[in-house]
């Protein structure tokens, strides 16, 4: 599994049909590759490494057998691809865009 990770540019635009902010792929930061258990990070940015090398944790929703939601928080931790996945997936939150490929 293999993800590119770019900035996350956000222009104000006043004229046109689109008015408000847009957000479009910046920059390359570099990317990360699991293979066989092992994380290779070629990250550039230290707050995207940072991310990249700490527990990530995500919160699971559903209902259990009486029909009751329930939220659970986990942590996931490097080296998997559910980590991997989560922060691709969450990564707008902190400024940047994921490209996943597997």
């Amino acid at each position: 599994m293999k993800v590119k990770f770019y900035d996350l540019e956000k222009i104000d635009v006043k004229d046109g049909i689109l008015k408000g902010t847009v957000e479009l792929k910046g920059g390359q930061k570099g990317f990360v590759k699991l293979t066989k258990g092992k994380l290779y990070i070629r990250v550039e940015d230290d707050k995207l490494k940072k991310i990249l090398t700490q527990p990530y944790p995500v919160t699971l929703r559903g209902k259990d057998r009486s029909g009751s939601l329930y939220h659970k928080t986990v942590d996931c931790y490097p080296g998997t691809r559910e980590h991997l996945k989560a922060i691709a997936w969450g990564c707008w939150q902190f400024g940047y865009l994921a490209e996943v490929t597997e």
